[in-house]
């Protein structure tokens, strides 16, 4: 169980960053807002190492693949500097 569990880990980015850019959650602007980022927030400081990489696992596809649909980033005439800072 902990050698498959390893490899959804490794290949879990890979597998999301898979499905095509007009998905349709991945253009949802309420379920990127309300609940990606949601549990993306909650997770980030997370003692358990597994919950916080699912943390960065969702940062990291906001990144690559919802950036126009966030809200806090909507206004920004660069989003993916908007994006770092909110990160940050």
């Amino acid at each position: 169980m902990k050698s498959t569990w390893a490899q959804v880990r490794l290949h879990a980015f890979t597998i999301l960053t898979r499905f095509p850019d007009n998905y349709a959650p991945f253009n949802d602007k309420a379920f990127v807002n309300d609940v990606l980022v949601t549990a993306a927030s909650e997770l980030a400081n997370n003692p358990k190492a597994m919950l916080a990489e699912a943390s960065a696992l969702f940062h990291n596809l906001l990144f690559k693949k919802c950036l126009s649909q966030l809200q806090f980033v909507a206004e920004e005439p660069n989003k993916e500097l908007a994006f770092l800072r909110y990160i940050v």
